[in-house]
């Protein structure tokens, strides 16, 4: 998954306005579909769509959340020229995160609000090749609808609500994601190895532009591997998913890199990066992606800095406009810790 947290951002990847077609981010629907894991090729240079293969028979099930709720209120963060200058100190370059990050998330996140600012150094976004613009320079990401851990598979689900969404920062999205760890004490389900299936999925997102009633809503089968357990195999992955609705594709290779300390405004954060390129093709978009982005799993997965990269051409009104949006942002807090 913010504007990604694309990540995915978080993707954060449609929709040069309240004219443009596509919908990003919708909380997960329950339901029993079971489905195998991601393929692990090694990442591919190369963008493009297509829909996954079928998965292997037995692998563990994806338990969905909660049934979706009525579409929150659009609430925008004002622009940077309007938003009061906030200290955010950095953090000594020799400063230590409090929490280490585990190989993988396995207690669910804290519903809670978490203020994120922008690099306004180096983000900024272009529409039709017009004037850069600024993104605004703080806003909020709500984590909520917090489910459980399943009995069976410990998976659970979760959303967050960015207030500053979109490739120009002017939309509110919603981000569905769902968490599988690696079942206690055994090294394959079914014949499935373990490794396959767990890891942070994208399942879902909502779109809600400024004055526009409607949310536009995307549900990914199957959804996005956004990061493949355990974090210190360094895995690598290609995943793809389709939203059947619109047509419209996600594709991405992307590898665990390494580990990361985000900077929350003076504090460091430890957390796993990855990068991953790919595509978001459909009806009326046509778009290359580069994010990068910052998983916390000691706070049970949660995104807590990226870099969203977006180019190519989307529909605007009733013609295709060229997009180019590049956006640095992180938290300005540390994340709660469920338990502490």
């Amino acid at each position: 998954m913010k504007r990604t947290p694309l990540l995915l951002t978080a993707l954060l990847l449609t929709a040069c306005g309240p004219t443009a077609p596509f919908a990003l981010a919708v909380r997960a629907v329950p339901g029993d579909v079971a489905y195998g894991a991601q393929s692990q090729p090694a990442p591919s240079t190369a963008s493009g769509a297509g829909v996954a293969a079928a998965p292997p028979p037995g692998a563990p099930p994806l338990i969905y959340g909660a049934p979706l709720q009525p579409a929150p209120v659009a609430t925008f963060a004002p622009t940077p020229t309007a938003t009061p200058a906030a200290s955010c100190p950095t953090a000594a370059v020799d400063a230590v995160p409090a929490v280490t990050a585990d190989p993988f998330a396995t207690v669910p996140p804290v519903a809670a609000s978490y203020v994120w600012h922008t690099d306004l150094a180096h983000s900024a976004y272009t529409i039709g090749g017009g004037p850069a613009r600024p993104f605004p320079a703080h806003f909020t990401h709500t984590v909520g609808n917090v489910s459980a851990p399943d009995r069976t598979t410990g998976s659970y689900t979760f959303d967050v609500t960015t207030s500053a969404g979109g490739v120009t920062g002017l939309q509110q999205d919603t981000y569905s994601y769902q968490v599988i760890p690696p079942p206690n004490g055994t090294t394959d389900v079914q014949g499935v190895s373990t490794s396959q299936a767990a890891g942070l999925y994208l399942t879902a997102m909502q779109m809600q532009d400024s004055g526009v009633p409607t949310p536009r809503v995307a549900k990914f089968a199957p959804p996005i591997l956004l990061m493949q357990f355990p974090g210190t195999d360094l895995p690598t992955w290609n995943t793809a998913g389709t939203d059947s609705a619109s047509g419209t594709t996600i594709h991405l290779s992307a590898a665990v890199t390494g580990r990361a300390t985000a900077d929350a405004c003076g504090t460091r954060v430890d957390a796993w990066q990855v990068h991953a390129t790919g595509s978001l093709v459909g009806p009326n978009q046509d778009l290359s992606l580069d994010l990068t982005y910052d998983v916390a799993t000691q706070f049970g997965g949660l995104i807590v800095a990226e870099t969203t990269i977006v180019t190519g051409t989307e529909v605007s009104g009733a013609a295709m406009q060229s997009v180019d949006s590049r956006d640095v942002s992180s938290t300005s807090v540390v994340p709660r810790r469920s338990g502490a």
